[in-house]
């Protein structure tokens, strides 16, 4: 099944919840290991890498079997990565009070790169990202 990345801030939980239950949001999927707390708590880079890689592993151990859109990742090659307008991004980051532009840049040019490297599908929506697996 495929997993859909795409950066912080991007409408991705909203778009999940208007799915119906067959994409599942990586954040909700995940809780158990990346709950809501772990950014509000310092940590290592070795300990950011650690958790991180653990999410990875997750992701390829449920790879067959469950469709997931989300933003957690540190290496993992995704399906498909969804990059939206600047312009409309910037707008959402702006609206919460949890996210920094520059930080969702980081994440955006790492997916960026992993796009680059492993030949991943870029799409500019959810749902030409979610039709294209249909079709397939």
């Amino acid at each position: 099944m495929p997993t859909i990345l795409s950066a912080p801030g991007t409408g991705k939980t909203h778009w999940v919840n208007k799915q119906g239950g067959r994409w599942q949001d990586a954040d909700i999927r995940f809780l158990d290991i990346h709950d809501s707390g772990w950014h509000s708590k310092k940590h290592t880079e070795t300990e950011k890498e650690n958790h991180y890689k653990l999410i990875d592993n997750e992701l390829n151990r449920i790879k067959d079997t469950e469709y997931i859109v989300g933003s957690l990742f540190w290496e993992h090659i995704p399906d498909a990565v969804v990059i939206i307008d600047e312009g409309i991004h910037k707008k959402y980051v702006g609206k919460r009070d949890d996210l920094d532009w520059g930080s969702v840049q980081e994440i955006v040019q790492s997916l960026k790169n992993i796009v680059f490297k492993n030949r991943v599908r870029v799409f500019d929506t959810f749902d030409s990202a979610s039709a294209y697996f249909d079709d397939i």
